[in-house]
């Protein structure tokens, strides 16, 4: 018989945490067998639950979900929830348990009250954020709470992100671009959020970097640089239009390192400030 793991670490959260900050009551990953089983165990706060492998099921507002490998479920724990996994298939989660002054609204913003289960894109980072706050919870240092409330918030943040994506129309390529054109704007569009190299680039193509950079500007009229921040600023814009998000929150999460860099090549963009285009559309 294959034998299933079932790992996890309990916490009580400090009254700090509870008072200011994300905290984990429980984290886990999760090998299940097919007896596995969870009714309403708990009565508050919220469970994320991503599958790694295998298949299950979620039972949650009166609905039956199944959930692939690839998908978050974000539970709102004060309703009933069963989940389980599919019992010639079982699957293998990573999941927190996990509440917060903020929790509430940000899965008002995330799910608006009836969407729970979401795809996660090919190179999203959040399978290994929660993968560092299961880590962060077995070593525990002195500053565990706060780096686990931050990993929490990046993670919420990045899911936000997602969820807009994954409901948007995917972008169509000029079918005239060369393939090189094309596998540049795609790695980009998959790697916004962080720094990229034309280094990294090239290694892709498979062309020298001098060589990529002509053909990339003749065909798209930027350098790959000037191409990553023009996609990162239209982004920025539909992000501006939801006043939930702080201006820091949407510099970093697209990959900016700074606010005032952010607010910088924006405005020689668009000759205002980000402050400035969220007012004008608010109005």
């Amino acid at each position: 018989m294959e034998q299933r793991t079932y790992l996890h670490h309990f916490l009580s959260p400090s009254k700090m945490a509870k008072d200011a900050l994300f905290y984990i009551e429980s984290v886990g990953h999760y090998q299940c067998d097919k007896s596995f089983y969870e009714d309403s165990y708990y009565q508050q706060n919220y469970y994320l639950i991503y599958v790694i492998s295998g298949k299950g099921y979620i039972c949650s507002q009166n609905e039956k979900i199944t959930v692939l490998p690839g998908q978050l479920a974000f539970i709102h724990l004060s309703e009933p929830y069963k989940y389980y996994p599919h019992k010639k298939d079982p699957w293998e989660i990573l999941w927190i348990y996990f509440g917060g002054k903020d929790a509430d609204w940000f899965y008002q913003l995330i799910t608006g009250k009836s969407k729970v289960i979401f795809t996660l894109s090919a190179t999203s980072r959040i399978p290994c954020l929660l993968k560092d706050i299961y880590n962060l919870n077995s070593d525990k240092d002195s500053f565990f709470e706060i780096r686990t409330s931050n990993l929490i918030n990046t993670l919420l943040t990045d899911l936000y992100i997602e969820s807009k994506k994954e409901n948007s129309n995917t972008k169509t390529l000029p079918f005239e671009y060369p393939n090189p054109v094309n596998t540049v704007i795609n790695f980009i569009e998959q790697n916004y959020f962080r720094k990229i190299t034309l280094d990294e680039l090239s290694s892709i193509t498979y062309l020298s970097t001098y060589y990529l950079l002509r053909l990339f500007k003749k065909y798209t009229g930027y350098t790959p640089g000037e191409y990553i921040n023009k996609y990162r600023l239209d982004f920025s814009k539909k992000l501006l239009l939801e006043p939930e998000l702080t201006i820091k929150q949407i510099a970093l999460n697209l990959g900016f390192n700074t606010h005032s860099y952010f607010s910088k090549l924006f405005r020689q963009s668009t000759g205002l400030s980000p402050e400035q285009f969220r007012n004008s559309h608010m109005r």
